[in-house]
């Protein structure tokens, strides 16, 4: 067993146990106990503890009001709980698009892969109609990513690739069902219209 409760610890702690060679630090090994450890505990408490290390970061300190609602904040550690080694680090690997709407000055990089343009343009537009018909009693992870997924079909790239870098600006990130999940129905609607229409601006060149 890798991982204890303190209580756990507690029976289990015997001094005759103790070995008398000097101890080894291994950080990586420490990381990997703390995120096991993250990954345990309740969403609420989680949120709770990530609060302090939020505020002290420039994107949450610089972000709109909305962006610090603390029910849109109890989704986001949800996300964070499967990726964060240590609470400190909140945010800290390109997170920032869940406090601010990227700008889409590359459209190109709305293509996926073989995909062009127009079809681009077609699937955006397909994504805006889906996330429309998603109602707020519907609006729970799992059934988010069930509705998508259906709507991404067999080319699931072709689908997914545009409706996540509408959302965030980003080659890399959570996938874009727990990207809806969090932003909300009306924050993925701007989003996915913004880049449609700068990939719309950008046809027409």
């Amino acid at each position: 067993q890798d991982i204890f409760t303190l209580s756990e610890l507690q029976e289990r702690f015997s001094l005759e146990k103790i070995n008398k060679a000097g101890a080894i630090c291994n950080l990586k090994r420490s990381r990997w106990f703390n995120a096991a450890h993250i990954k345990r505990l309740p969403v609420e408490k989680l949120y709770d503890l990530l609060l302090p290390f939020l505020r002290k970061k420039d994107f949450y300190k610089n972000a709109d009001k909305q962006y610090k609602d603390k029910n849109y904040l109890l989704r986001l550690s949800a996300i964070w709980q499967e990726r964060l080694e240590v609470l400190g680090e909140v945010g800290d690997n390109d997170y920032e698009y869940f406090f601010a709407q990227p700008k889409i000055t590359e459209p190109t990089r709305l293509i996926w892969k073989k995909s062009s343009l127009s079809e681009t343009i077609k699937q955006l537009h397909h994504a805006e109609e889906i996330i429309g018909k998603i109602s707020e009693d519907m609006w729970q992870r799992d059934e988010i990513e069930k509705i998508l997924l259906e709507a991404a079909g067999s080319d699931r790239g072709a689908f997914l690739w545009p409706l996540r870098f509408a959302l965030t600006g980003a080659d890399r990130s959570p996938g874009p069902m727990d990207c809806v999940w969090v932003l909300g129905k009306k924050e993925s609607l701007s989003r996915v219209q913004n880049a449609l229409i700068e990939v719309i601006k950008f046809q027409e060149q």
